[in-house]
């Protein structure tokens, strides 16, 4: 009969076992890894897993614990005395663990040191954050002495059988700080000659974010079962919903059906990711491109056996509430009830309430599962996504996981400001080659962003520019004028 090994009495947060919580973090982790590309899921799995079971290792310091335990005036005392601090601790310990793993790419120990030594802050200059002198060293030697061995044996003992690949004790740490001050100097001449990438961003930012959103969830969320992903076939959503509703016969309906049907008709092939939907105001663009996201979705569940979470992203407020009513009109007709996990509006002025089937969260659960995007269909502005896509922020970046295999709609595209248009046509190709996401414009007035050829036109545009031509332009250049 296996031996249960007691407890360490050691603790991450007040009640929670420093253990359990670096267990579940790793639990959470592995099942946000499980929605991403397959090469990606057997890139990162080891990644992911030794920096979940080692992000807050450092907490196990005896000055770390007299801190928990100290009452509200005492820990405002304590918390700004370096030794209490933990992130720089379990980064060095990540770091050597994953270095021992022996990769090819020498990158990954080093984004695996700044996501740790970052998850209760923001990411900051790289060459600034791997900076590791004798007075650090002396900090870390200082905490380690003070862990108390019974309980690091059982807590290094518990992290061995979930997956951590080494038995860490006292003396094999205490080598890792020693040499980490020339460990730090290799890593920043290191940096000075790789190239600075958006591969290299992104795969940072995923880890980081991985890490994140499984932190702050493990620690909020009591019920994990609302992590688990809502069953609905999706494909004829939008089918059904117009067979309910009454459409009167018009010029202007009768073109809408038929991009529409042009659009639907459009043959998916999963290597091609960037999408167009270029038609005239009026002309039915949201519900066309939710039914075509619809339809991708169940396409690349059938093939690549993942259910890609759909982003719609608006610029404006107003659109955001109007366009979520007809969302949510479209899943009623559906028999489906909208909760929150099938349908989530997200937004600065969002109301913080999270439902699924007949469970109402609590507020500061509902603000996690709110912020961390967990819907199947996730409206949202370009403020909330550009935030997730391209910032060093730790509330923004939390978010990014999810834009691996999804599926993002960026409705009235034109408005994003010129200077900003080679930062997000690079950012969001390698966003579609390495995390395997799915992008659609949609618009009436279809910017430069990308190259001819880069896209993938839905429909014959022309043809519905053509029909809805409503203004005649006339020179008069060569004629006099006055201002009569």
């Amino acid at each position: 009969m296996e031996r249960t090994l007691p407890s360490s009495k050691l603790y991450s947060h007040p009640g929670i076992p420093l253990e359990d919580h670096l267990m579940g973090v790793a639990e959470l982790s592995d099942l946000f890894l499980s929605e991403k590309p397959s090469e990606i899921r057997e890139r990162l799995n080891s990644i992911c897993k030794i920096i979940a079971l080692t992000h807050d290792i450092g907490k196990a310091t005896k000055y770390f614990q007299d801190y928990l335990n100290a009452d509200e005036k005492e820990k405002e005392n304590l918390k700004n005395n370096k030794e209490t601090w933990h992130s720089l601790f379990s980064s060095v310990c990540a770091y050597h663990l994953i270095k021992g793993l022996s990769l090819s790419e020498e990158i990954y120990q080093v984004f695996a040191f700044l996501a740790i030594r970052r998850h209760h802050g923001n990411l900051r200059d790289v060459r600034d954050d791997v900076l590791f002198d004798n007075s650090d060293a002396r900090l870390l030697h200082k905490q380690l002495d003070s862990i108390a061995d019974e309980g690091f044996f059982i807590l290094c003992s518990r992290l061995h059988s979930a997956g951590l690949p080494l038995l860490l004790n006292k003396q094999i740490i205490s080598q890792w700080i020693d040499g980490f001050v020339g460990e730090s100097k290799q890593i920043k001449k290191y940096l000075r000659n790789i190239n600075n990438t958006v591969s290299n961003y992104i795969t940072l930012n995923l880890i980081y974010s991985i890490l994140l959103d499984a932190d702050k969830s493990e620690v909020v969320v009591k019920d994990k079962n609302v992590f688990n992903r809502n069953n609905i076939n999706s494909y004829d959503l939008i089918d059904r919903y117009k067979k309910k509703t009454t459409f009167f016969e018009s010029p202007i309906n009768i073109l809408r059906e038929k991009a529409y049907c042009e659009t639907l008709s459009h043959e998916i092939n999963l290597n091609k990711k960037i999408y167009s939907l270029n038609l005239p105001t009026g002309l039915g663009k949201t519900l066309t491109s939710l039914s075509f996201a619809l339809k991708l979705r169940e396409v690349i569940k059938s093939k690549n056996g993942v259910e890609p979470r759909i982003i719609y992203a608006l610029p404006f407020l107003s659109i955001i509430e109007q366009n979520s009513e007809v969302f949510e009109s479209v899943i009623k007709a559906n028999n489906i009830e909208p909760d929150t996990s099938i349908l989530l509006k997200h937004h600065h002025l969002s109301e913080v309430f999270y439902k699924k089937e007949e469970n109402e969260f609590e507020s500061d659960e509902a603000k996690i599962l709110i912020e961390g995007w967990n819907s199947e269909i996730i409206v949202t502005t370009f403020v909330q996504l550009f935030h997730a896509l391209i910032s060093n922020k730790n509330k923004g970046v939390r978010k990014f996981h999810r834009l691996a295999n999804s599926i993002i709609i960026l409705d009235e595209i034109q408005s994003i400001p010129v200077k900003y248009w080679l930062l997000l046509r690079n950012t969001l190709l390698t966003l579609s080659e390495m995390l395997n996401a799915f992008i659609i414009f949609v618009t009436a007035t279809e910017p430069l962003i990308f190259e001819r050829g880069e896209t993938i036109g839905l429909l014959n545009k022309d043809y519905y520019f053509n029909a809805l031509d409503r203004v005649s332009m006339k020179p008069l250049l060569n004629s006099p004028m006055t201002i009569n």
